[in-house]
């Protein structure tokens, strides 16, 4: 096999690793969006169904872009709690921010703040671009069992970008 031949077939091969690995991600991220859509569907059905059934007055149902999602993270003592949030940039400037977490409350047992990791920790997005973050959080004994602590989690350099975020440990 000439050189040239040799070249030509390492070339395509390349190309081809560089397509696989492209389309990988591409899946992968569709893949995240989609889990992220699918994990907001249902907790705002639970938030929507959590809001007590006596009202003074009728109350005008929010369009669903109006609605804010809840994300719920909570696990077992010992366990990891697991959340994925969309983050993106409708600014007309790159943002470079890290993800913060808040104090998560609850009223009648007082505020903890939990050891949250992110990844990414820190996000750079140029205007129109979006990321997956992946939050994480061990789930001690400080956290009471069946407790809903809420707070939420903010991208400081980003406008608007709060997401609501319940942290619960499951009873053993």
């Amino acid at each position: 096999m000439s050189s040239d031949a040799l070249n030509e077939v390492l070339r395509k091969s390349i190309d081809l690793n560089i397509r696989y690995y492209s389309s990988l991600g591409r899946l992968a991220a569709e893949y995240m969006r989609e889990l992220a859509v699918v994990m907001t569907e249902p907790m705002k059905a639970v938030a929507s169904s959590a809001t007590s059934p006596i009202a003074t007055a009728p109350t005008p149902t929010p369009s669903s872009s109006q609605t804010p999602a809840v994300m719920v993270m909570e696990g077992d003592t010992g366990s990891i709690a697991l959340g994925v949030f969309l983050v993106e940039n409708h600014l007309p400037m790159e943002v470079d921010s890290k993800v913060v977490a808040s104090f998560f409350k609850e009223p009648a047992r007082g505020t903890i703040q939990p050891d949250f990791t992110f990844d990414p920790q820190r996000i750079v997005l140029k205007p129109g671009e979006q990321i997956l973050v992946q939050a994480s959080c061990p789930i001690s004994a400080e956290i009471e069992a069946n407790v809903r602590y809420k707070g939420e989690f903010a991208v400081p350099g980003l406008k608007g970008s709060t997401i609501p975020v319940v942290l619960r440990r499951r009873e053993s």
